[in-house]
């Protein structure tokens, strides 16, 4: 992995260990976090400033253009590691961060535990269960705590029978 300062702030862009920032272009962050490869084409315009020829990075790393989206796996601008950048068509939306939904109410899969996580809220106040390996374990729980939380006629998630 290449750790490059880019700008004025010194911000740390990552890198595979292969990457060669391509001749004659400098670094540069867009407003919108986006790493980005600058050259002067040496043209200025109507408004008197330079004309600069620009390269995304993640375009230019995974070799694709415009009509396909890439996804920062991790959700950070700034990783441009090929194992990070996920290349899918236009209009396929993901969820890159936060908690992946299960099939079953109040279930959730938290990726920086790898875990199975019950949740729970009754009186405007949201109960955490527990973490589990398994998501119908997870079901479970949430099963029990709506039933004392709830009474007997809250909602239950269906489980496959054993």
């Amino acid at each position: 992995m290449i750790k490059i300062l880019v700008g004025k702030h010194k911000k740390v862009a990552l890198f595979d260990d292969d990457f060669k920032i391509p001749i004659g272009f400098t670094l540069s962050f867009n407003s919108n976090g986006y790493l980005r490869f600058l050259k002067s084409t040496g043209e200025i315009n109507k408004s008197g400033n330079y004309i600069y020829e620009t390269k995304y990075a993640h375009r230019y790393i995974t070799g694709c253009d415009k009509n396909k989206r890439i996804i920062f796996i991790d959700g950070d601008k700034a990783n441009l590691q090929k194992e990070n950048l996920l290349v899918v068509e236009q209009g396929v939306t993901t969820r890159t961060k936060g908690p992946t939904r299960g099939r079953y109410k109040g279930v959730y899969f938290c990726k920086n535990r790898l875990k199975w996580v019950a949740q729970i809220t009754h009186n405007y106040k949201t109960h955490t269960l527990g973490s589990f390996n398994h998501e119908e374990h997870a079901a479970s729980a949430y099963n029990q705590a709506a039933i004392r939380f709830h009474g007997p006629n809250a909602y239950v998630n269906i489980l496959p029978e054993d």
